[in-house]
Formats: structure tokens, sequence, C-alpha cells
């Protein structure tokens, strides 16, 4: 454990460069205000006539694509330049603030072997080409009331539970090594931020599930009455 004079990634793996400084939470206030307001915006728009529910899925939906296909997409193929003190992209200071509570979310270093975040990769990957059309496609179907829905939904977001599982489970696996013993980064930043991902799938599942099965049971009821049309 670090102590007091020490900055909270000392003893992890990955750590920082020298002479890296930590961006205060309170310069992504204004980001977070406008990502904010424009989901809810969005989802105001596109989940009307729909369940309190169905709206609560919109906006977790809406901002789930909005990271997806930009704060994940950009660990795909600039993770090497997030460390990077020049780098003032929004995408780069969000990781760069974010990483303390798990340094391989820091990406590629020098002298690092690729295998460190080779898991990391992997599941950014997954959550920019599958987990970000399968849910902007959920949205389409929602808007839609596609029946369709019901399917692409649970895919979707079996996918996103799988990519927070597959971030987790290796961290532990290794000790918790890139995670810093604090309070906040861990029960905070590590586990509250991202536990979103693994309770609205559950009930996503839950929702697909009860909707199809409703759907057979009407069906059946049509073709029952049918049969008993043809009978007479």
């Amino acid at each position: 454990m670090a102590n007091a004079t020490e900055p909270l990634w000392a003893n992890l793996y990955p750590t920082a460069p020298e002479g890296f400084v930590w961006e205060p939470l309170v310069n992504f206030v204004p980001l977070v205000v406008i990502m904010n307001g424009l989901t809810l915006l969005i989802t105001l728009v596109l989940a009307r006539g729909h369940s309190f529910f169905d709206k609560f899925l919109m906006f977790y939906y809406v901002m789930s694509v909005f990271i997806h296909l930009n704060l994940e997409r950009y660990y795909t193929h600039w993770n090497h330049t997030i460390l990077d003190p020049n780098n003032m992209d929004w995408m780069a200071r969000v990781w760069r603030h974010y990483g303390v509570s798990d340094t391989r979310w820091w990406g590629q270093q020098e002298g690092m072997p690729r295998s460190q975040i080779s898991c990391m990769y992997g599941l950014e990957w997954l959550a920019a080409y599958e987990c970000g059309p399968l849910v902007l496609l959920t949205i389409v179907l929602m808007y839609f009331k596609s029946p369709w829905r019901w399917a692409v939904q649970s895919a979707a977001v079996t996918a996103q539970a799988y990519g927070l599982f597959i971030t987790w489970l290796p961290a532990y696996y290794e000790n918790l090594s890139s995670v810093p013993d604090d309070p906040l980064m861990f029960w905070g930043y590590f586990i509250g931020i991202q536990s979103p991902w693994m309770f609205i799938p559950i009930a996503a599942v839950i929702q697909s599930g009860w909707e199809t099965a409703k759907i057979y049971k009407r069906l059946a009821e049509l073709e029952k009455k049918e049969k008993k049309q043809k009978s007479k």
C-alpha cells in the first residue's frame, strides 16, 4: 500500500512514466454534463411512447454507444499515445484519468510486453466493433418497436457483460497488481463506474426473455384458436 507521500500508482504494474501528472476530476465536469445532457435529449426523442424502464434502457444504450464508438474505439487504435503528456485529445485525457484505477487502461508503454495489455485490447475491440454496432441496432429496433429487438438486445448486453468480466477477472487473477489500494479508486472507479455493465445487462436479458415468452404464448393461443375454427 502506498504511503501518504506516494502517488496512488507508486507500487502498481504497469506503472506511470516519471513525471506523470494526474488530471483532476473537476476538469471533466463539462464533458460529463454535455454527454449526459445530449444522451438525455436523444432519449426523450427516441423513447417517446415507451415504458419508464425502456426509457431508462434507452438512456443506457445511447450512453453506451457514445462510449463504445468513441472512448473504447480510441483505445483500440491509439492506446500507445494515452500517456503522452502532449496528447490533449479528450479520449486520451479520460483514459489517463480513469487509468489510475487500473493502470492497464494506460495502454502500451515503451519497454512493456504487448501481452500485458492484450486482454484489454481484445475487450476494447469487442466493445468498439461488436457491442457498439449491436447496441446501436438495438436502439433502432426499439424506436420502431420491432420484435427483433429482443434477440439483438440480448446479444448486445451479453457481449457488454462479457467484456466487463474479462476486465475484472484477469485483474483478480493478477492479485490486483494494476489496481491501487485506495477505497475511492477501487470501489468508486474500478467497481462502481463499471458495475452498470453487469446489472443492467442482467435486467435487459430478463426483459427480453419475458417479452419473447409472451410472443410465443400469444402465438400458441392463436394457433389453438385457428385449430378450433378449422375443426368446426
